[in-house]
């Protein structure tokens, strides 16, 4: 599948990164594989911009229960990639406890 570019019109959207949320959160525990991971690169997009607002948005979705927690940590790795390559700790956290819950769903760590 061919990723298409980014609209050259949308870098001069002046918009708060705010307003999208309330869209994103309806859309993030979406079935189709296509719509999350254009949910999780828009949060990565928000991410670059404001990590918090985008951490707190992870957050509340993983707490939530609106997706599996193996589906729910695809978002999460997706959306945090580029704070996970930073080094960011709380990033590095999130997508952490997303793996163990992941895990723990599918009794990955039970002997």
């Amino acid at each position: 599948m061919r990723r298409g570019s980014r609209l050259p019109w949308a870098r001069n959207l002046t918009l708060p990164y705010e307003v999208g949320i309330p869209l994103l959160d309806r859309l993030f525990a979406d079935p189709t594989r296509y719509v999350t991971r254009s949910v999780a690169n828009h949060v990565n997009d928000i991410s670059k911009k404001d990590p918090n607002l985008a951490l707190d948005t992870l957050e509340r979705w993983q707490s939530s229960g609106r997706r599996r927690p193996r589906e729910m940590g695809y978002v999460i790795r997706h959306a945090a990639r580029t704070l996970v390559r930073a080094d960011h700790p709380r990033a590095l956290g999130i997508v952490r406890s997303s793996l163990v819950e992941a895990r723990q769903a599918t009794g990955e760590d039970e002997e």
